[in-house]
């Protein structure tokens, strides 16, 4: 090998032999580097000679240093990801790979999270990702929400809000079709009584508690053959709805992918209480986009939050603010939780009318170095948006100026995989 000198950020001089040798001894048994002494020797070449191919993959799997001290892998464009932030994770999906358990992943966004332009359950990004962990021998499901900005034909009820995020059924049963042995729903202490019927069966009543302040219920119906069903759900009492979050049929063991995603949702929108108190309801935090979504528990919450807030003008210094917060509140019953960056948006840095996109990825950035959270980076994972939209460009991952194709969401289904350590 010829003789190459790197010098690194601080004008420190590395020797190839130096790098091999420091890669023999932190790479063993498969552990990543965690110290920025490691990953400091990702800089220039000295006396313009080129990389040693063998040299450049480990400077790619050294990745670029964090001002947390952290790193960036070069090939998965996964920021922080250690055992110390991911335990839960990892032993949730271990029961899930063993099938003796069910791991919950929960992703907490807005439009690009929901998968706005897709077909909900065919071509959004938690279906993709249900068959990218198919793929590699998992039992998985992605259930049916209630969504504001995006269809699902999956159900028959649809609606809700930032502050009120429930699909309704009053009058008019509403259905839920799906694959697995498992169907569940979940709702709201405050719902009417109903029935389930599985493909026309004998229906099983459910009663929510009537608990005010509301809390959430999940209810199930378990023991079905391993097939495609259609649940029908049908209010008992003449008056009254049966608020419907989340339902789906699901295997009786591995993940479960709940897409929590709502158009145009800000983080501010996502800690935000419903503010409305009826006549004969009060509809607390509890009943809010995060209430909900926490309430399910997730061994994981993915949050990517940050183009709504950019596009509408929110200082990056109350966005860092209010997404460290968010993380907080996403940690409370003890869920991993992981850090996002969406692709860049059209006019990202040229836009003269808010802040530059790089600001609001560097507080992305800040906030996984304060709350220690494994982060995606999907602006660097697929560069600027000139280089992967759809305008004459062969890669097709965008629609529109941050929306993405069906190729898009596989491309992001992908780098979730990366994001779980598979």
């Amino acid at each position: 090998m010829p003789s190459v000198v790197l010098v690194d950020r601080d004008g420190a001089e590395h020797t190839v032999s130096t790098l091999l040798d420091l890669q023999h001894r932190v790479f063993r048994n498969g552990m990543r580097p965690d110290s920025g002494t490691l990953a400091q020797a990702v800089a220039t070449v000295a006396n313009g000679q080129p990389v040693p191919a063998a040299l450049q993959r480990l400077l790619d799997e050294f990745g670029e240093v964090g001002s947390g001290g952290q790193t960036l892998s070069q090939a998965t464009s996964v920021y922080n990801f250690k055992a110390g932030n991911t335990r839960r994770l990892r032993s949730a999906l271990g029961m899930a790979r063993a099938r003796t358990g069910t791991a919950r992943l929960a992703f907490l966004g807005d439009s690009v999270t929901a998968g706005q332009g897709s077909t909900r359950g065919t071509n959004d990004p938690t279906a993709f990702l249900r068959q990218e962990l198919q793929s590699r021998g998992f039992l998985a499901a992605d259930l049916s929400h209630s969504y504001s900005g995006v269809d699902d034909p999956r159900i028959t009820y649809e609606g809700g809000g930032f502050a009120f995020p429930w699909g309704e059924v009053t009058g008019t049963p509403g259905t839920c079709t799906g694959w697995g042995t498992v169907f569940e729903l979940w709702t709201t202490t405050l719902a009417q009584p109903f029935t389930v019927a599985i493909d026309g069966g004998a229906p099983q009543t459910f009663t929510p508690s009537g608990a005010n302040p509301p809390g959430i219920q999940r209810f199930a119906v378990t023991g079905l053959t391993d097939a495609q069903h259609t649940a029908t759900i049908t209010r008992t009492t003449g008056t009254g709805s049966v608020f419907i979050f989340d339902s789906g049929f699901r295997p009786h063991a591995g993940v479960v992918l709940h897409n929590a995603g709502m158009s145009g949702a800000t983080v501010g929108n996502w800690l935000e209480a419903a503010a409305w108190q009826g006549a004969t309801r009060e509809y607390t935090a509890e009943w809010t986009l995060f209430g909900v979504a926490s309430a399910i528990d997730p061994d994981l919450a993915v949050i990517e939050l940050g183009l709504n807030d950019r596009w509408q003008s929110v200082s990056v210094a109350t966005y860092r603010s209010q997404l460290g917060t968010l993380v907080d509140r996403a940690r409370v019953k003890g869920a991993t939780v992981a850090l996002a960056v969406s692709n860049s948006p059209q006019g990202g840095e040229a836009d003269s009318a808010n802040p530059k996109w790089a600001e609001y990825v560097g507080a992305v950035y800040a906030v996984a170095d304060d709350k220690d959270c494994p982060l995606l980076d999907l602006t660097h994972r697929w560069g600027p948006f000139d280089t992967y939209n759809r305008d004459g460009h062969p890669l097709d991952l965008a629609y529109d100026g941050a929306h993405l194709t069906a190729a898009g969401n596989a491309a992001k289904a992908q780098a979730w995989i990366n994001l779980l350590g598979l």
